[in-house]
C-alpha cells in the first residue's frame, strides 16, 4: 500500500482548477519516481487524508525528536514507518497555522491570502465554492467527512458555539453535508474538539444532523471517529464495492486539553485494544450496547501508556503529568492509524487507497 504523510502547502489558482491541481499533487506523489510507469493509469484510488490538530514536528520521532538533547523525547513507531515508506513535505507552511483558517485553506485549495476563513476566526462559514469534497464528489467519489469540522457558521459564527440545546445544525449554512460530503460524524463547531469526552464535556456529537452525544459515555473522540471510520468503510465495501471513495478524518488531537484515553484496555505493554482491522482494535458497537466503542469502558482520562510510566526528565525525576498526557495522545494516534490500515488489508484494498 501506499502510505505518505503530506505537509500540504495551498496552491492558488482558480476555483476548481486549484483544487484540481492540489488532487493531482496528492496522486502524483503517490510514487517514487523510480516506480512512476510512463502511462498514468486511470484507475481512482481510495484516498484518506488525515489531519491532525496541533501535531507538529517535534512530535514525530522520525523528524528528529528522538535526537533531542535532553532526555525527555519519546518514540512515534507508527507513524515514523508511514513517513519512511512515504513522503515527507518539510517546507510547506501554513500561513495561519490555527484552526479553522487552516482547515479552510486544506479544504478550498485557497492560499490565506484569499480564503474566506482567515486570521483568528472560528466557527465561520466555509463558503459554498470548491472544496475537497465537491470535487471528489463529481469524480465519482463516495465522500465522508469524520472529526473535527469547525467551519459550520451559523448564529454562532463570530463567537464561541453554544453547548447542547443552544444548536440547530440544519441552520448552518457550512455544514459538511452542505460542502461536498456525502456523510458526516463528528463536531461542528470549533471549540467542541476541545473536550476529548463529549458527553462528559456536554459538547454535541452529530451523526449527520442528528445529535448523538447521549449514547457515547465513556467515549474518546480519538477511539471514536477512528471506530466510525473503520465502520463507514466496512460499510461502504460490502454496499459499493467498485466504488471509490474519499476519506476526510480529522481528529481533534493532541491538541489540548490533555486528556488521555480510559483504562478499558490498559496493559504492562499498551493501552490500546489487541489486534486491528476487522476483528481487533477499536470495534464500533451497532447496537450501542454496553458503550457505543469497545474502550467506552474503565476510568476515563486514565489509561497513560505504560511505555512512559517511569520515564524521566534531565534531573532524573519522572515527567511532569502534561508530558506523559501529550505523548500518550500522540501515540494513540498511531495506534488508530495503524489499526486503520490493518482494516484496509484485511478488506483487500490497502493497494488501492493512498493515505
Amino acid at each position: 500500500m501506499k502510505r505518505h504523510i503530506h505537509f500540504l502547502s495551498t496552491i492558488m489558482y482558480r476555483a476548481r482548477n486549484r483544487i484540481l491541481v492540489l488532487i493531482w499533487f496528492i496522486l502524483s506523489c503517490s510514487m517514487n519516481a523510480a516506480d512512476r510507469p510512463h502511462v498514468v493509469s486511470l484507475s481512482k484510488p481510495n484516498i484518506i487524508l488525515i489531519l491532525c490538530d496541533d501535531l507538529g514536528p517535534g512530535d514525530l520521532g522520525i523528524l528528529w525528536q528522538n535526537q533531542r538533547q535532553f532526555k525527555q523525547k519519546f518514540a512515534t513507531p507508527q507513524l515514523d514507518t508511514f513517513a519512511e515508506e512515504g513522503m515527507i513535505l518539510t517546507r510547506h507552511y501554513c500561513p495561519a497555522p490555527v484552526c479553522a483558517p487552516s482547515r479552510g485553506s486544506l479544504l478550498t485549495g485557497r492560499h490565506q491570502g484569499h480564503c474566506a476563513v482567515r486570521d483568528q476566526q472560528f466557527d465561520k462559514e466555509l463558503p459554498d465554492e470548491y472544496t475537497l469534497g465537491s470535487v471528489m464528489q463529481q469524480a465519482g467519489y463516495a465522500t465522508v467527512a469524520i472529526g473535527k469540522w469547525g467551519l459550520q457558521g451559523g448564529k454562532h459564527a463570530l463567537y464561541w458555539p453554544g453547548q447542547r440545546g443552544d444548536r440547530s445544525p440544519e441552520l448552518e449554512p457550512g455544514h459538511p453535508l452542505l460542502r461536498g460530503f456525502d456523510y458526516f460524524y463528528g463536531y461542528t463547531g470549533h471549540v467542541d474538539g476541545h473536550y476529548h469526552y463529549p458527553l462528559k464535556g456536554n459538547r454535541p456529537m452529530y451523526d449527520g444532523y442528528k445529535d448523538v452525544t447521549d449514547g457515547l459515555a465513556k467515549c474518546y473522540t480519538t477511539d471514536l471517529f477512528t471506530a466510525r471510520t473503520k465502520k463507514w468503510i466496512v460499510d461502504h465495501h460490502k454496499a459499493h464495492p467498485k466504488q471509490p471513495f474519499f476519506t476526510y478524518l480529522a481528529y481533534d488531537t493532541p491538541h489540548s486539553p490533555q486528556q488521555v484515553p480510559t483504562t478499558s484496555h490498559l496493559t504492562a505493554e499498551s493501552n490500546y485494544p489487541e489486534g486491528g482491522g476487522l476483528t481487533g482494535g477499536i470495534q464500533w458497537n451497532e447496537n450501542g450496547s454496553g458503550g457505543q466503542i469497545n474502550t467506552a469502558k474503565g476510568i476515563i482520562d486514565q489509561g497513560m501508556h505504560p511505555a512512559f510510566a517511569n520515564a524521566v526528565g534531565d534531573d532524573g525525576q519522572p515527567w511532569p503529568e502534561p508530558a506523559t498526557r501529550h505523548v500518550t495522545m500522540v501515540r494513540r494516534i498511531g495506534d488508530a492509524v495503524e489499526d486503520i490500515v490493518q482494516l484496509l488489508k484485511d478488506l483487500g484494498i490497502d493497494e488501492d487507497t493512498l493515505i
